[in-house]
């Protein structure tokens, strides 16, 4: 059975951490690295009716595009963020957001919606900067 780390070693391989933009908070969030992944709920953003539904059907691993957080000082009951933080910890849930570099990945989230839209000839807008396979990235297309 695949670990935590297995599908963040993947998901990383497809859209590279190291492409996220400065301000970006991604990959595992919350959780254990050797846990093993039995079920995963994707979602856009990690919500309290996520977190309850992943709770529900018995998924040990929340895959998010938006962050679940970008800059954290505490984890505490008293916040809409730390009680997320504490019941995905609290139900043994581990998060891992993929949000620029999935944005700026080729096949990523702006490839696919240029695909679904039907847009031909897509190019980068700019480039943000080459990925480690040494070509181009960019957020825009």
């Amino acid at each position: 059975m695949p670990t935590v780390s297995d599908i963040l070693n993947f998901l990383n391989s497809k859209a590279p951490m190291s492409t996220k933009m400065d301000f970006d908070n991604v990959g595992l969030l919350v959780g254990l690295t050797g846990q093993e992944v039995k079920r995963i709920l994707i979602a856009l953003d990690i919500t309290d009716e996520v977190v309850e539904e992943a709770s529900n059907i018995g998924a040990n691993l929340i895959v998010s595009h938006h962050p679940l957080f970008f800059e954290l000082k505490s984890v505490t009951d008293s916040d809409r963020t730390g009680r997320k933080i504490v019941n995905l910890i609290r139900n043994g849930i581990s998060a891992i957001c993929f949000h620029t570099n999935l944005d700026a990945a080729r096949g990523g989230v702006n490839d696919t919606m240029a695909g679904l839209l039907g847009l031909n000839d897509v190019k980068l807008l700019s480039e943000d900067g080459k990925g480690p396979d040494g070509e181009p990235y960019g957020i825009g297309r």
